[in-house]
């Protein structure tokens, strides 16, 4: 413990702590006092997730005694994923609730909330979290149990230094994210400006079928074994999390060795190589294969799409293929074909329409967006150099 910290259970630093309540569905309405839900507290930010907002009346409020909740209240999820994740309640113009696996804090005069919300993201917070989750098919932690985790006070002056240091660091990476969301709508300008939108197809380009434009159109297999068969190290099994609409996530990238590989060989992927989810909650997302993690295979939910040089640029295509006006008709064919989840067969995706610009504009479109993809991984390595430098600084704070 740093000399002048005190250790100090939640319970201990909070004016109060409560619960949300119970709101079933015969509950909701389509207005009235908004329901905050444990998808709308991020680690460490809110998810305002407007697409899915949720109310109650005001009588209904009455009726149940509901707790209202404030800018500034400070919400803690008891629920997946991670367990104890916290945010604080910003502005939202209209009255609030939360919902009864959110816990609400509201602390007393020597704790800023933001501060604890920085802590909330710690390893040593998340460790004790884990000791106390109850549950086997779903982990919790109770409430009881939530007040009995400790946190370190420093003296307030000390509060104030912490979170003014991690403020700046955060601030600093979102803009950076932003500079990132400028660059892919610069990418999408550039798009309809030189081809139009790909499903109208206004400029009466050249329409055909995706089959007969590729000399490959296939997914994979998972091997035998599963999740439990994946190596440490080895070739790059890339599954449906791995891709993203213009991205490639390396984040749990799975390994297989030499022999799960042969077994796979017919869907060995090569430089430049397209792929699109194919099924589940992720079908329609696509993005090009890295060079770096040649040779790979993919597992049966990814598609690899292998354009014709002498037709198709594959950079076009991709951008064809992650359009919003193309990813509407892909979850839509995509959700007409599924029995029980959505779904693109292989006969679907042959048979997808693509414009055919000439193939020199194809190429000059390419270059254009190659320049892009160079500014956008500088700043993503900034950002991955700040994320590093901000966990660093939490490290040295907190654990």
């Amino acid at each position: 413990m740093r000399a002048g910290w005190e250790y100090k259970k939640i319970k201990e630093v909070c004016s109060f702590i409560g619960d949300g309540d119970w709101i079933e569905s015969k509950d909701q309405s389509d207005s009235g006092i908004r329901l905050i839900q444990t998808g709308n507290i991020g680690t460490g930010i809110y998810r305002d997730k407007a697409d899915k907002v949720k109310y109650i009346s005001n009588a209904t409020f009455s009726q149940l005694s509901c707790t209202e909740i404030f800018e500034g209240d400070c919400l803690l999820s008891r629920l997946p994923d991670p367990i104890g994740r916290s945010c604080l309640l910003p502005k939202l113009n209209v009255r609030t609730i939360t919902a009864v696996d959110c816990t609400i804090l509201r602390f007393k005069a020597d704790v800023l909330p933001t501060f604890f919300v920085y802590y909330t993201q710690s390893n040593s917070y998340y460790k004790d979290i884990l000791s106390k989750t109850t549950g086997t098919t779903r982990k919790r932690i109770s409430r009881k149990n939530l007040e009995k985790i400790g946190i370190p006070i420093p003296p307030k002056p000390t509060q104030l230094s912490i979170v003014s240091e991690l403020d700046k660091l955060n601030e600093l990476i979102q803009i950076k994210k932003e500079q990132l969301k400028d660059y892919d709508a610069l990418a999408q300008s550039i798009f309809y400006e030189m081809f139009g939108d790909p499903v109208e197809n206004e400029k009466g380009w050249e329409v055909k079928a995706l089959g007969e434009l590729c000399s490959k159109i296939g997914s994979g297999a998972t091997p035998r074994g599963g999740n439990e068969s994946y190596k440490d190290e080895g070739i790059s099994l890339i599954r449906s999390l791995n891709v993203y609409n213009n991205e490639f996530r390396r984040k749990d990238l799975a390994y297989i060795d030499d022999e799960q590989a042969a077994a796979l060989s017919n869907v060995t992927l090569l430089e430049n190589d397209v792929l699109l989810n194919i099924t589940g909650a992720s079908v329609a997302r696509c993005c090009i294969v890295p060079s770096d993690l040649l040779p790979a295979r993919v597992n049966q939910h990814v598609c690899i799409i292998r354009p014709l040089d002498n037709v198709l640029v594959p950079i076009f295509l991709n951008k064809v293929l992650t359009n919003i006006s193309y990813q509407t008709r892909l979850l839509a064919l995509a959700r007409s074909k599924a029995a029980t989840r959505e779904a693109l067969p292989k006969s679907v995706v042959d048979s997808l329409l693509i414009p055919l610009p000439p193939l020199p504009l194809q190429h000059s479109f390419a270059q254009k967006i190659e320049q892009i993809e160079q500014q956008k991984a500088a700043i993503q390595k900034t950002i991955t150099d700040l994320e590093t430098l901000l966990a660093a600084r939490m490290q040295y704070w907190f654990d």
